[in-house]
């Protein structure tokens, strides 16, 4: 927002937390967590990977910093199933199982629930 001027656009790119992220962090930890032990806790310590931000946080923050939101949608769905299929069922990307079940998949899963990310459009106010 600092180096942009008034009526330039923003182009941001940023993982999506879905619905798929949202009913996993419902779970409890030991169930999702393949390094964590309910007894002991974790054995080795993590680093932060990333933010991942909701539709409406994505548009919380270009409002926040004086931007008119232009367009907010879920983008890469093929990239959110490949990770879904590894990460929640184990079958490996590079599969022939994984390519015809993204195939099957991307007809009838809406992007909300796959996606990997957002693509944020704004407008400088």
């Amino acid at each position: 927002s600092r180096v942009l001027k008034k009526g330039g656009y923003l182009f941001l790119s940023i993982p999506f937390h879905n619905m798929r992220h949202w009913l996993r962090d419902k779970l409890p930890l030991h169930c999702v967590e393949p390094l964590y032990d309910r007894q002991h806790g974790y054995s080795s310590s993590l680093h932060f990977y990333q933010w991942r931000l909701t539709r409406q946080e994505l548009q919380q923050l270009f409002a926040m910093h004086g931007f008119e939101v232009l367009f907010n949608r879920p983008i890469n769905k093929a990239e959110g199933m490949r990770r879904m299929l590894y990460s929640d069922f184990g079958i490996p990307t590079d599969s022939t199982q994984s390519r015809i079940l993204q195939f099957l998949l991307s007809t009838i899963l809406p992007r909300g629930i796959v996606c990997h990310m957002l693509l944020g459009v704004g407008r400088k106010r």
